[in-house]
């Protein structure tokens, strides 16, 4: 069994092939609009189904070209962002991602697992009319925790076999809610980012996938504690957007 990632590094200001973090974080979330640098910066990795066009044989040419050493890393472990609220054009984004070897789909505003099963059938249809192996694009949820009761049929047990876990994204419960301030003043959640965190536990959990805790505002040996705890409370990891950060998380959250 492969283990998931520890360390979901999120760019604050865009895409550095050279970036320390990105070198060392186990997953990285692009934003889609952020799509065209990503193919520019980190090129794509080469895989024979890739060679059947012009098109696919100068996504897989810039990374020859182009940037810096070892460029098919980022393109290997990265997410691109979509929202589960979007009414966009996904199959031509989708197909996109298949195209350059993204590694999956952060689906953002997640809150309930026919949302990842929609996105299961749309990647399945772009990586047919790609020819890659059917299943290789995986999927995180990004929740603001807003979800149905742990184990429900409207949750995400068996749902997707590309979906690799849940992460808690605080930030879009604020959102939800009109929230000014995520936490306490001495640092602990507010009562309903609290409940919001747990739920996105207990249904991670409850469909027997890894659980991604909420970005820390903390640094150091602090950060390195509160990592600890939220390991003992069952987290696998944590999304960061804090380069500084991600080598403290692997620390934390490595498995014996």
């Amino acid at each position: 069994m492969t283990l998931s990632p520890r360390s979901l590094f999120r760019p604050p200001q865009g895409i550095d092939p050279g970036d320390p973090a990105i070198a060392s974080a186990d997953l990285l979330l692009v934003d889609t609009a952020a799509l065209e640098q990503f193919q520019e910066k980190c090129g794509a990795v080469s895989r024979p189904e890739l060679r059947k066009n012009k098109e696919r044989e100068r996504f897989r040419d810039s990374g020859k070209n182009g940037n810096a050493p070892g460029a098919s890393r980022p393109t290997g472990l990265a997410y691109l962002t979509l929202s589960a609220r979007s009414d966009g054009d996904d199959e031509i984004l989708l197909r996109k991602a298949v195209l350059i070897g993204a590694a999956g789909i952060a689906l953002k505003d997640v809150r309930n697992g026919a949302e990842v099963q929609r996105l299961d059938v749309l990647l399945s249809v772009a990586e047919a009319e790609e020819g890659v192996e059917h299943g290789r694009t995986k999927i995180l949820a990004l929740t603001d925790g807003m979800l149905p009761p742990a184990g429900s049929s409207a949750g995400f047990s068996e749902k997707s076999r590309r979906l690799i876990g849940l992460a808690f994204d605080p930030a879009a419960l604020a959102a939800t809610l009109g929230a000014t301030r995520e936490r306490s003043p001495d640092g602990q959640w507010a009562p309903a980012f609290a409940q919001a965190r747990t739920a996105t536990l207990f249904s991670s959990k409850a469909a027997g996938l890894a659980a991604f805790d909420a970005p820390s505002p903390l640094a150091g040996e602090p950060l390195l504690m509160d990592c600890h705890i939220s390991r003992a409370d069952g987290f696998d990891g944590r999304l960061t957007a804090d380069p500084q950060q991600v080598e403290i998380i692997n620390a934390a959250y490595e498995r014996s």
